[in-house]
């Protein structure tokens, strides 16, 4: 019993089915307007991404981007310029061919005068 035990658990990685296969933006974050000259780097906090398996079992996972020592959950891929007005595509990835991106603005903190 201990044995089949152990090699389910074993094996239960290799199982292709256990692997995400699709990604979605489940909820957006709350911060997708960025002001010059205010905010200088990217929030993507309350964000929430859901991750499907072949099988159709899914996580709910926070958009907690990965750190210098590799803990989080995903890759954040941008080249938001911040003193720049414009929209900035922003991707976050799981693996290279799990990705799934949004769009934030980057405006101008004060009305232009006409």
């Amino acid at each position: 019993m201990i044995i089949i035990l152990f090699s389910m658990i074993a094996f239960a990685g290799c199982d292709a089915s256990l692997k995400y296969n699709k990604i979605e933006i489940l909820k957006y974050p709350s911060k997708l307007k960025y002001y010059i000259g205010i905010d200088h780097e990217l929030d993507l906090s309350d964000g929430e991404i859901k991750l499907t398996t072949i099988s159709k079992h899914f996580d709910i996972v926070n958009i907690v981007p990965f750190d210098t020592d590799g803990n989080g959950e995903f890759e954040i891929e941008h080249t938001i310029d911040f003193s720049i007005e414009g929209n900035c595509v922003v991707e976050i990835c799981r693996a290279p061919d799990l990705c799934v991106s949004l769009t934030i603005q980057v405006i101008n903190s004060k009305p232009s005068p006409e």
